[in-house]
C-alpha cells in the first residue's frame, strides 16, 4: 500500500514542464508520482529511496551562497569513454579566459572546480588554476588522470596553486575499465596518484558505480584507500545516472551503493544516517553561530566519516555515540535561548561528563593515535584529521528529479553562450541529451 509523505514539485522527463508531485512510500521505499497533462503519468523511485534517508535530506536547509560552482572549461578530451555524462568530443566548445573571469566576479561561494571534458587538455589550465587563485577562491581539478602520470604536470600543478584533484577512480581492474572507459587506465591512475602523494596534493577518488558492472568493487577501493590515508581524504560513491553518453546498465539507487556498504565494509545503514544526521545538526548549529553557511552539506550527498583499523572500516558513530549526540544537538538547534557551544565546552566539568557519556573509548583512543601521528592538531577541517570522507552521491535525473531537495544543492555551474551561472544539476538536464 502507497502512503503519500509529502509533495514537491518535478519535471515531466519529456518536455522539461515543471509538475505538482507527491512522494509516496511503499514498505519504506520511496517514490515520485507526477502527471503531465501531454505526456501521462510517472512512478519513479525516488534518487533518495530509503524513507528515513529521505525524511533527513529533505530537511537540510537551504544554502545561503552556493558552496562550489563548476567551470566546463572544454569539451574536448583525451579519452572518449563509452560512459561520460559530459559527452566529451561530442560537442564543440571552450570558456574564454575572459569569459572564465566574468563568471568568477559574480561568484561568491569557495570552490571552483574545474572539469570537462578533460580539463588538462587546455594549454593554459595551469594560468586558470593561477586566476582561479588570485581571485581568492580554492582551485579543484576534475580529472581522469591521464595527464597527471607526468611528474612535471603534477609539479606544475602544485606550482600554479592547485588545492585538490578530485580524481576519476572507478576500479583497481583493468578489465572494468575496459568496460567503462574504453581502454586498460591502471596503470595510469597509479603513476598519477604517486605523483599526486609526492607533491603532496589533496585528493578525491571519485567512483562513478554501475550496479552490473564495478558496484562489487566498493570494499577493494576503501582498501587502497586505507593504505594512503595521507592525501587521499574523500571518496565518492556517485550512482550511475543517465545522463549524456551511457553504457546500458541496470538502475543504481543510493539503496543500492548503502546495502553494498553493508556487505562489503559492515557499514549499516543506521550508521550512515545517524554521521549524516550529526553533519546536518552541526551545520546549523555553526551557522547560527557565525551567520553563514558553516559546513559543505548539500541535497546530493550523504556524508559519512570513516577511519581505518587495521582491516576495519570504522564510522565515526563507532568512536562517539553519534545517537546520543544528536539528540543533544537537536535540543540546541530548536532551542531559541541558544548557547554558542564554545560556551558549552569550555566548562571542564561538563567537558568531563559529556567526553564518558559520547565517546566509545576503544575506538576513540585509536583515532587519538591517529591525530597524534598527524602533528597537526585537531581540526574541523577534513584534510586535517585522520578520517577519510566517504559520500554517497546522487545527481537526480529527469524522471527522479525533487525539485525541494534540489534547492538544498550548493554546486552550480556554467551554461554554455552565457556568463550566468545555475544549478548544476539542471545544467546536464537541458544541455546532454537523453541516449
Amino acid at each position: 500500500m502507497m502512503v503519500k509523505i509529502d509533495t514537491t514539485k518535478s519535471f515531466c522527463p519529456k518536455c522539461m514542464k515543471v509538475l505538482d508531485a507527491d512522494i509516496v512510500s511503499k514498505r519504506g521505499i520511496v517514490y515520485i508520482r507526477k502527471k503531465c497533462d501531454e505526456h501521462g503519468s510517472f512512478e519513479v523511485r525516488h534518487s533518495w529511496d530509503q524513507e528515513k534517508i529521505y525524511k533527513m535530506m529533505a530537511k537540510i536547509p537551504k544554502f545561503d551562497t552556493p558552496d562550489s560552482l563548476v567551470l566546463h572549461i572544454t569539451s574536448k578530451c583525451n579519452q572518449n569513454c563509452p560512459f561520460c555524462y559530459a559527452m566529451a568530443n561530442d560537442n564543440k566548445y571552450e570558456l574564454s579566459m575572459n569569459r572564465i573571469k566574468n563568471i568568477l566576479k559574480k561568484f561568491k561561494g569557495k570552490w571552483i572546480l574545474l572539469s570537462g571534458g578533460e580539463p588538462t587538455v587546455r594549454e593554459d589550465v595551469f594560468d586558470i588554476i593561477k586566476l582561479v587563485k588570485k581571485m581568492k577562491f580554492k582551485a579543484l581539478l576534475c580529472t581522469n588522470g591521464k595527464k597527471l602520470a607526468d611528474e612535471e604536470f603534477v609539479k606544475k600543478l602544485k606550482d600554479s596553486g592547485l588545492d585538490v584533484v578530485n580524481l576519476q577512480f572507478d576500479s583497481l581492474n583493468d578489465k572494468t575499465y575496459l568496460k567503462l572507459r574504453g581502454q586498460r587506465l591502471l596503470e595510469n591512475k597509479m603513476k598519477a596518484l604517486k605523483n599526486l602523494k609526492k607533491y603532496k596534493i589533496d585528493t578525491t577518488l571519485f567512483v562513478m558505480l554501475i550496479k552490473n558492472i564495478n558496484i562489487k568493487e566498493i570494499r577493494n577501493i576503501l582498501n587502497f584507500a586505507s593504505k594512503n590515508t595521507d592525501f587521499i581524504k574523500i571518496i565518492y560513491l556517485e550512482r550511475a545516472w543517465k545522463v549524456g553518453r551511457t553504457l546500458q546498465h541496470k538502475d543504481t539507487n543510493s539503496s543500492d551503493v548503502i546495502k553494498e556498504l553493508k556487505k562489503q565494509a559492515n557499514i549499516n545503514s543506521n550508521e550512515i544516517i545517524e554521521v549524516a544526521e550529526f553533519y546536518h545538526y552541526l551545520h546549523v548549529i555553526l551557522k547560527k553561530m557565525k551567520g553563514t553557511d558553516a559546513l559543505e552539506n548539500a541535497g546530493c550527498e550523504l556524508n559519512c566519516f570513516i577511519m581505518f583499523k587495521g582491516n576495519e572500516v570504522v564510522p565515526l558513530s563507532r568512536i562517539l555515540f553519534i545517537k546520543k549526540i544528536n539528540t543533544v544537538l537537536k535540543f540546541v538547534y530548536g532551542n531559541k535561548f541558544f548557547i554558542p557551544m564554545k560556551t558549552i565546552v569550555s566548562i571542564p566539568y561538563i567537558s568531563y561528563i559529556l567526553f564518558k557519556s559520547f565517546v566509545e573509548k576503544k575506538y576513540f583512543r585509536a583515532a587519538l593515535n591517529e591525530f597524534i601521528k598527524l602533528r597537526k592538531g585537531v581540526s574541523l577541517k577534513t584534510f586535517d584529521s585522520p578520517f577519510t570522507q566517504l559520500i554517497i552521491r546522487v545527481e537526480p535525473e529527469r524522471e527522479d528529479v525533487d525539485l525541494n531537495i534540489c534547492k538544498n544543492y550548493n554546486f552550480y555551474s556554467d551554461i554554455i553562450d552565457s556568463d550566468n551561472i545555475i544549478p548544476a544539476y539542471y545544467r546536464h538536464m537541458i544541455i546532454n541529451k537523453l541516449k
